[in-house]
């Protein structure tokens, strides 16, 4: 046992073990909540002598400050990893997880995406790009800002992610007509990706608040104040599922390492819901308005 390990050594040693044997993505989750952590408790306090009153004195301020029981229990989490793995023998590893919140972010209808296309063809062509990748693709906003020009597959309609949140490559796909956008869009800058390992959006810089600036410009354009780079994800995994994709590939195409985090994005369409109870207790379909 290592109970004379302080809290840094011991969260030292865990990620160590995570640098080597984990993914990238999860190599940089650790570190956040790490840093999250020893935020608050003192890095050389012995780890073991933080008790399960300080614990719950931390969670009850973690919640004060807006923090979100899911959030909590990623760092509680990290915690009793840590302990485990340097087999520390403490009151951490009798912690208890909090109750899960489960938020959804809904999914937008047909119409509200119709209504927010229209308003987008107002835009500039790189502003367009941005969003109909957002809309065909589900992909995440960071992974969106790191795409190299070179990565994007006209002939296949297709973008190969090479930067994801978990660290593992895979590859997405867009829409012809996103494909014209981004035929468009490479003649008009077509210097800007003479270097190799240019970005594909090169203009952003990485900044996730040209983003959201888009993003509240799209909203006062088409009044549908719902929009925005997460919805549209969930919008996605629904609409595939609702048009008979398998969850599976919906999960990989998201980018997601678990198949219970793809079912909470997916919103079942309850216009289909109502076709399907009407098929299975044999009564005359009504018609959909």
């Amino acid at each position: 046992m290592s109970n004379d390990l302080t809290l840094y050594q011991a969260i030292d040693q865990y990620q160590g073990h995570i640098d080597i044997y984990g993914t990238k993505g999860y190599a940089n989750f650790t570190r956040e909540q790490a840093n999250a952590l020893m935020g608050y408790f003192e890095p050389d306090r012995a780890i073991n002598s933080i008790n399960l009153n300080q614990m719950y004195v931390y969670i009850k301020a973690m919640q004060n400050k807006g923090l979100k029981n899911n959030t909590i229990n990623k760092r509680l989490a990290l915690l009793k990893r840590v302990v485990k793995h340097c087999e520390i023998d403490c009151e951490l590893t009798g912690l208890k997880f909090l109750r899960s919140q489960f938020i959804t972010y809904g999914r937008l209808s047909a119409t509200e995406l119709k209504t927010v296309s229209k308003a987008v063809d107002y835009l500039k062509v790189h502003e367009q790009l941005i969003y109909h990748v957002f809309k065909d693709t589900g992909i995440r906003v960071n992974e969106l800002l790191h795409i190299k020009a070179v990565n994007v597959n006209l002939l296949q309609q297709s973008i190969l992610l090479a930067e994801t949140k978990t660290g593992q490559a895979r590859t997405i796909y867009f829409t012809k007509e996103t494909g014209n956008l981004f035929t468009r869009y490479f003649k008009a800058n077509s210097k800007q990706f003479t270097k190799p390992g240019a970005l594909l959006f090169y203009n952003l810089k990485t900044n996730r608040e040209y983003v959201n600036m888009l993003f509240r410009r799209i909203k006062k354009l088409s009044g549908v104040a719902r929009v925005s780079p997460h919805r549209l994800r969930h919008t996605l995994a629904s609409d595939l599922y609702s048009n008979g994709c398998d969850i599976l590939y919906i999960s990989r195409l998201l980018g997601h390492c678990n198949l219970e985090t793809t079912k909470r994005y997916i919103l079942v369409n309850e216009d289909v819901a109502l076709l399907i109870y009407e098929k299975f207790i044999n009564v005359e379909p009504r018609a959909i308005k």
